[in-house]
């Protein structure tokens, strides 16, 4: 038992094809965009590779620091 009829199929069909035929135009050039994704997500993790660097001297640094602090007998 079918729940469509013929012209409902035809229908059916037009406007997927529609809707296929819109989203391929509307795509506007997705190498593109895919390549300035990836150029962003490799800017930030330089970034964030250059924090974390920076941090751990900071506190390597600064346990040094605390370390003369204590051998020192003062606070």
């Amino acid at each position: 038992m079918s729940y469509l009829t013929n012209e409902q199929w035809i229908v059916l069909a037009v406007i997927f094809g529609a809707g296929l035929i819109l989203g391929l135009l509307l795509r506007s050039g997705g190498s593109k965009w895919r390549r300035l994704y990836n150029a962003e997500h490799d800017a930030h993790v330089a970034l964030r590779r250059d924090y974390d660097k920076h941090l751990a001297n900071h506190n390597n640094v600064r346990a040094v620091d605390d370390r003369d602090t204590l051998r020192s007998g003062s606070f």
